[in-house]
C-alpha cells in the first residue's frame, strides 16, 4: 500500500502508524538490497577463484626450484628446455614473449 507524501504528513496519523511505515521496506529497497547481496557474493566467489588459481600456480612453480633443485639463474639464462633431462632454460621463451 503505497502512500503519497501528502498522505504521510496527515496530522491525524498515529505515532504507531509512523513506526510501521518507517520499518517496512519498500519493494525498491528490497530489490536494491538483494542486488547488493548478489554482487557481494559474486565478488567473494571471484576473489576465492583468483586466490585459488594463484596458490595453485605458485605451488607448482616453486616445486620446480625446491624439488628439482633448479637455480633461478639457470632457469632465467638457460637456453635448453628439456624438463625430462633436468634442463629447464626459459630464456628463449622469455625473449620470444617480448618479441611478440
Amino acid at each position: 500500500m503505497e502512500q503519497t507524501h501528502s498522505q504521510l504528513r496527515k496530522p491525524d496519523a498515529q505515532p504507531n502508524e509512523w513506526a510501521v511505515r518507517l520499518h517496512h521496506a519498500t519493494r525498491a529497497t528490497r530489490e536494491d538490497w538483494l542486488g547488493k547481496a548478489i554482487s557481494y557474493l559474486c565478488i567473494g566467489v571471484i576473489i576465492l577463484v583468483v586466490a585459488s588459481m594463484l596458490w595453485f600456480i605458485t605451488s607448482k612453480g616453486i616445486a620446480t626450484f625446491t624439488q628439482n633443485h633448479v637455480s633461478l639463474g639457470k632457469f632465467l639464462t638457460g637456453t635448453n628446455w628439456a624438463p625430462d633431462q633436468g634442463q629447464i632454460g626459459a630464456l628463449p621463451m622469455i625473449v620470444g614473449s617480448f618479441a611478440v
